[in-house]
């Protein structure tokens, strides 16, 4: 627990998390006008930030996948101080809040090559959770579909791929151009287990369904 106790006040906690761990995070206003705000940064900062923040007096809960072995740093502010430069210089004592971490509540759905599931993520700070399995190296192609898919969704997907087997954190795409929200995944990968994470980088999306296409080139 802690408190946003001054105007543009930062709070930082750090933890030690393992390549591949999956959790579950929440921040919560503790009676308090406080607008929670939480990011998830990987301590040399090369990995994706997850982010998550809440309205006044409210919170959120998300799932958090981490990517790499070792120090994550936990950043609490509140939502109308970020960004800086456009800060309300919220901040005093009472702004109380809890951060809490907890076992997952999302299982990894297994996806079979090729194959394309229909998906809906179950809030704009969530995640989608997939795994499959090589029995021999592949060049495999995966693709999100939401801008594309017939009706369009205003989720802009951010999609990653961790090697379970060899415990490493593959890739992370955005947008694999400038006019193009969907990501996209190609490779050739070796034999084993694999984990995908799909999540949402527009906090504005209000339609977060999409499709991802597992198949080989």
């Amino acid at each position: 627990s802690g408190a946003i106790g001054v105007a543009n006040d930062i709070d930082i906690f750090a933890v030690n998390l393992t390549a591949g761990e999956l959790l579950r995070w929440s921040i919560t206003a503790e009676n308090s006008s406080l607008a929670p705000h939480v990011a998830i940064s990987e301590a040399t900062n090369s990995r994706p930030v997850t982010l998550a923040y809440g309205g006044i007096g409210g919170g959120e809960s998300f799932h958090h996948f981490a990517m790499k072995t070792g120090l994550h740093y936990l950043i609490v502010r509140d939502a109308r101080n970020v960004p800086m430069d456009e800060t309300q210089n919220i901040g005093d004592p009472s702004a109380r809040y809890f951060l809490r971490s907890a076992a997952p509540s999302l299982a990894a759905e297994a996806v079979s090559i090729p194959s394309r599931v229909s998906h809906t993520l179950p809030g704009v700070f969530e995640l989608a959770y997939f795994s499959f399995s090589l029995a021999q190296p592949t060049d495999v192609k995966i693709e999100v579909f939401a801008d594309r898919k017939v009706p369009s969704s205003d989720m802009d997907s951010r999609l990653s791929l961790f090697y379970v087997t060899g415990d490493e954190w593959l890739i992370t795409n955005d947008n694999p151009q400038l006019d193009q929200p969907d990501s996209l995944v190609t490779g050739m990968l070796p034999a084993g287990e694999y984990r995908v994470v799909i999540d949402n980088v527009n906090p504005d999306a209000s339609d977060l369904s999409f499709e991802a296409d597992f198949s080989v080139q």
